[in-house]
């Protein structure tokens, strides 16, 4: 399977492109227009925003899901995920239908606004906090503490960055992981005196964590050597667990989808002790 080598240049998809500055969107959203959220299960940010919708019932945003098979020029839609909305065979023709001089890739998650045929946002944190604001569940808070979980968030793809210990010697991944596993001992020792992240209810901060460590577990323990598991530490376990079992959470976890989509595109076989999760032990 291919992985797109590509990015839109002026409303076009163009082969080979890298712009070096993107089409800043407004990341803002009339929710008294026709939304409509694009997400892809094996994406960590599109999975994030998703989570956020289905536990905020934030059901202004019409959800549609491309294809979970990443092709030359993109995201896609095929028979199964198809675009309900625009008919595109590629994302990155909704992105030009919503931006004709759109510059950038044609990333996912990605709200569109159909009222005004735009790009509304596709910012990972943004629309976790659009969700928060417009759901209608509100005995859920996403940023209790915006500053703080804001923060959290921005440095935790540094500390969990685990794609640069592929196709290494074992010496070389185990100090890769070296910075997840000390980040996976200091959370789980805070966790000692609390539920989640931020205390006892569940924030932002533990769904997009949910998202990188639930795919650290896949595409890394059983396959990399050195990958410590998440059940090595059992009050991080214990969040995962508890997140996946929160609300309509676990109807968004696709397991075989984003190791398939993970292992196609680093052009790595799974090791003979990768598993999917079970959430229940």
């Amino acid at each position: 399977v291919g992985v797109s080598k590509g990015a839109i240049v002026d409303g076009k998809w163009t082969p080979g492109a890298a712009p070096s500055n993107s089409t800043q969107l407004p990341n803002t959203a009339d929710t008294s227009h026709d939304l409509y959220l694009y997400v892809a299960s094996p994406c960590p940010f599109a999975h994030s925003v998703w989570m956020a919708k289905e536990l905020k019932n934030a059901s202004q945003f019409k959800l549609i899901v491309v294809s979970p098979v990443q092709g030359e020029e993109g995201w896609k839609f095929d028979a199964s995920h198809s675009d309900t909305l625009l008919g595109k065979s590629h994302l990155h023709q909704v992105y030009s239908e919503g931006d004709p001089h759109y510059t950038g890739t044609s990333s996912v998650p990605l709200l569109f606004d159909a009222t005004s045929n735009s790009l509304a946002s596709n910012t990972t944190v943004e629309l976790m906090n659009l969700a928060d604001q417009f759901g209608s569940n509100k005995d859920v808070s996403l940023f209790p503490q915006q500053k703080e979980i804001r923060d959290f968030l921005g440095g935790l793809v540094q500390k969990t960055n685990y794609s640069v210990i592929f196709h290494k010697t074992d010496e070389e991944a185990a100090k890769g992981l070296e910075p997840i596993h000390q980040f996976l001992g200091e959370l789980d020792a805070k966790l000692n005196d609390q539920k989640f992240t931020f205390g006892n209810e569940i924030t932002a901060a533990d769904i997009r964590l949910f998202a990188v460590l639930m795919r650290y577990q896949l595409h890394c323990v059983g396959t990399v050597a050195p990958a410590r598991s998440v059940k090595d530490f059992p009050n991080v376990w214990r969040l995962i667990k508890d997140v996946y079992n929160t609300g309509n959470i676990k109807s968004t976890v696709f397991q075989d989808e984003i190791r398939d989509w993970f292992f196609s595109k680093m052009n790595v076989q799974p090791g003979p002790n990768s598993t999917t999760i079970d959430f229940s032990s």
